[in-house]
């Protein structure tokens, strides 16, 4: 594992993968192995999540809840002030996925701002693997 920086050590968001340094979270059984490809070398087929791995779940600004992976050691790093940086590259993720759908521009461009106007406000939960078993962490939310 690298440095927690708090943002996407490359352009996107990749599936299985711990948002801020890129370890991989999930067992990945597949990789995308297309050059031509925006998502070239991202996972595409994932197994169980890893005992480094963990989900924090993060109250957004409208009421709803977002789930993102992480691994342990960065997620114990997020703090309040990073949360833009990390919405923002899950909204860019979302925006590569919609033009890959063949969604116009125009389109995205809304999604893009509801997006952005909609942001995370605090860390609910934690969820990781224990035994096989799924568990919620609460002792590591911040506020």
């Amino acid at each position: 594992m690298i440095e927690h920086v708090c943002g996407p050590p490359y352009p996107l968001k990749a599936a299985g993968r711990c948002l801020c340094c890129g370890e991989d979270v999930y067992e990945v059984r597949h990789v995308r192995d297309d050059p031509e490809h925006p998502l070239d070398g991202q996972p595409v087929r994932l197994g169980p999540q890893r005992e480094s791995g963990t989900q924090v779940a993060f109250l957004l600004s409208n009421g709803s809840e977002v789930a993102i992976s992480f691994c342990c050691a960065c997620a114990d790093a997020i703090r309040p002030e990073h949360y833009r940086a990390l919405w923002r590259a899950c909204v860019l993720r979302a925006d590569v996925s919609l033009a890959l759908a063949g969604r116009r521009v125009t389109e995205r461009r809304v999604v893009w701002a509801r997006s952005l106007a909609t942001y995370p406000i605090a860390q609910l939960r934690r969820r990781h693997e224990v035994d096989g078993l799924l568990a919620l962490d609460r002792r590591h939310v911040h506020a």
